[in-house]
């Protein structure tokens, strides 16, 4: 109950010290999309007591997000109107290793070395348009939160696994 006290305190209260609210939050995401409906969507659903969502429009603010606050996780949309979202991807890399993230775009991706920075770098590829409910299952298995709800059925999410549009974010049962 303390817990719960003390979000709704922060949430009512935002000028309380940093450090309470940094307590209480477990995952931070960003989220990188030049549409307000897509970034309005993803933050909604993400959005849970211990999981801090920030949603940018362009990859200037993203990069100087970043540079100020550690994040676990991005959703990257490849057309931003001021940068390409690989070669931010690749910029992200630089300043923050250790974020994951996923690749968004509702276009298609056929160059070679576009897909490969996208197998290399990125931990999942989702098509648009996409179901929330996988979207939030895949977020619990990238940051780690439900390791065993993936392992325990042998199902594999990801990119080398689904290159078709069919089964991307299906989850294919391996035996």
């Amino acid at each position: 109950m303390r817990t719960i006290r003390l979000f709704e305190l922060i949430t009512k209260y935002p000028f309380m010290p940093c450090m309470c609210r940094r307590a209480l939050v477990r995952k931070r995401i960003l989220i990188v999309d030049d549409e307000d409906l897509i970034r309005y969507a993803l933050s909604a659903a993400l959005r849970q007591d211990d999981t801090y969502v920030k949603a940018v429009s362009c990859g200037s603010e993203a990069l100087c997000e970043i540079e100020h606050i550690h994040y676990d996780l991005c959703f990257l949309d490849v057309n931003l109107p001021d940068m390409n979202g690989l070669d931010l991807m690749m910029a992200i890399k630089i300043v923050s290793p250790a974020m994951k993230i996923i690749i968004m775009t509702g276009s298609v991706i056929d160059a070679p070395e576009q897909v490969q920075a996208i197998q290399t770098h990125a931990s999942l590829f989702i098509p648009k348009p996409f179901d929330l409910d996988l979207i939030k299952l895949s977020v619990d298995r990238i940051i780690g939160q439900v390791p065993s709800l993936c392992r325990a059925g042998n199902y594999s999410y990801g990119w080398s696994e689904h290159k078709t549009s069919e089964n991307r974010l299906t989850g294919d049962k391996r035996h």
